[in-house]
């Protein structure tokens, strides 16, 4: 199973269905999990944290480390924690970025660098929660 097309396949599949809110309410289910673990997946690849968090317009963040948390994927959960607590420590520019067309700034340069560490580690999200997420898709594809 090739988890990196999987993942890319679903969050376009979703994004172009339109997402709605309801996958928040529901965080047992598993395709839930999986539809909010291919977004974060699909957006810190293409343009790191900072498009992660951009385009979920921070209505998401701390389901996704809720889901990150499931599949057993620490490490990328301790990024996480990092970009929602750089959001709560930096309020005003946090505000700033999300209202702004997302391209530059300071708040950015702060996420920026935070993705290229992650993006350096050995262990991204499809290496250290492999099994995880192979049995989460499994599940789905199978209802």
């Amino acid at each position: 199973m090739d988890l990196q097309t999987k993942l890319i396949d679903k969050c376009l599949s979703e994004r172009e269905a339109g997402l709605t809110a309801s996958i928040l309410d529901d965080l047992d289910n598993p395709c839930n999990l999986y539809t909010l673990l291919a977004l974060f997946c699909y957006d810190v690849q293409e343009g790191g944290f900072a498009q992660f968090v951009y385009n979920s317009n921070g209505v998401y963040l701390v389901e996704v480390a809720q889901a990150l948390e499931a599949v057993e994927a620490d490490n990328t959960g301790l990024f996480l924690e990092r970009v929602i607590n750089l959001c709560l420590d930096e309020d005003k520019l946090y505000k700033k970025f999300l209202a702004s067309d997302g391209s530059d700034g300071f708040f950015k340069r702060k996420l920026d660098k935070i993705s290229e560490e992650y993006l350096r580690c050995d262990e991204p999200l499809i290496v250290e929660a492999e099994e995880s997420l192979i049995a989460l898709i499994s599940q789905c594809e199978a209802d």
